[in-house]
C-alpha cells in the first residue's frame, strides 16, 4: 500500500485569485476564503501557507543537520549546519511574490 503525500510544491498564489494556492500543477489545491468571503487578512493567510509548505522541507533539512552534525568536536561550532539553518530561515522569511498567469 502506498503511503499518502501531500500535493507536490512549490505551491503558489496568483493575482488574479489570491485566495486561492495552487500546486506546481496548476492544480489549486486550497481556497482561504472563510464562509463570509474574503477578509482583510485573507490574502496574507494564503501567502503565509505557501510560505509554510515551501520552506518546510528546507528547515526540517537543516534542523535534522544541526542535531546529527557528528563532523564537530563536543563544544565546537557547527558552521556548516548553522549555515543551512540560516539559509533555510531566510527563505522562510522572504515575503512569497503572486504570480501574474
Amino acid at each position: 500500500m502506498e503511503t499518502p503525500s501531500h500535493t507536490p510544491g512549490p505551491w503558489h498564489i496568483k493575482d488574479a485569485n489570491p485566495w486561492l494556492i495552487y500546486a506546481a500543477d496548476g492544480y489549486a489545491v486550497a481556497d482561504v476564503r472563510t464562509s463570509h468571503g474574503m477578509h482583510p487578512a485573507t490574502k496574507l493567510d494564503a501567502q503565509l501557507i505557501v510560505k509554510a509548505v515551501n520552506c518546510h522541507d528546507d528547515l526540517m533539512e537543516a534542523l535534522l543537520d544541526l542535531i546529527d552534525d557528528k563532523s564537530s568536536m563536543p563544544g565546537e561550532p557547527r558552521w556548516a549546519a548553522y549555515a543551512k539553518a540560516r539559509a533555510a530561515i531566510a527563505k522562510a522569511t522572504v515575503q512569497p511574490t503572486l504570480s501574474k498567469s
